[in-house]
């Protein structure tokens, strides 16, 4: 049985790189969903005090589907795109929630089960709506963007 030689075009990466990627991603993300959210501002207005919990969703939901599709396989520019593309989808109903829980609504003093189960309901409420009103636009910012910096990530060697 011969030893199977490392494939020179996909050296393995290390752990500490990656994560260095995945938190470049995130940071990338996060920025993304505040362009998102002031561009959005331009046709609707008075969405600006959603920037904070858009950044932070859009970081959260990207760094890990960043993670997933991207740093544990091969980079490619398809799974930098359909990370991007998940991000935009996914990131609306997080947004709300954290919205909610920055706000306060969500995280009283003590915890039931009655204020998470109300948050989830309204942050799927208005994710949906949300996502039906600007996600065109979180799509293919999401998109565009991962597709950067999934080029970039396959430029950079460990």
């Amino acid at each position: 049985m011969t030893p199977t030689l490392p494939d020179p075009t996909h050296p393995p990466r290390s752990p500490r790189h990656a994560a260095r990627w995945v938190g470049l991603a995130t940071v990338w993300f996060a920025a993304s969903g505040a362009l998102a959210t002031v561009l959005f501002n331009v046709v609707y207005s008075n969405v600006l005090p959603l920037v904070p919990a858009a950044a932070i969703a859009a970081g959260l939901v990207g760094g890990v589907l960043w993670w997933a599709l991207v740093e544990r396989g091969t980079a490619t520019r398809l799974r930098g795109a359909v990370a991007g593309v998940l991000t935009g989808v996914f990131a609306h109903p997080v947004m709300w929630f954290v919205l909610l829980a920055l706000e306060g609504m969500i995280l009283p003093q003590y915890l039931g089960l009655s204020a998470i189960t109300t948050g989830v309901g309204i942050s799927l409420f208005f994710g949906f709506w949300g996502f039906v009103l600007a996600g065109w636009l979180t799509v293919i910012l999401g998109c565009l963007g991962a597709v950067f910096l999934a080029t970039v990530r396959m430029r950079d060697r460990d």
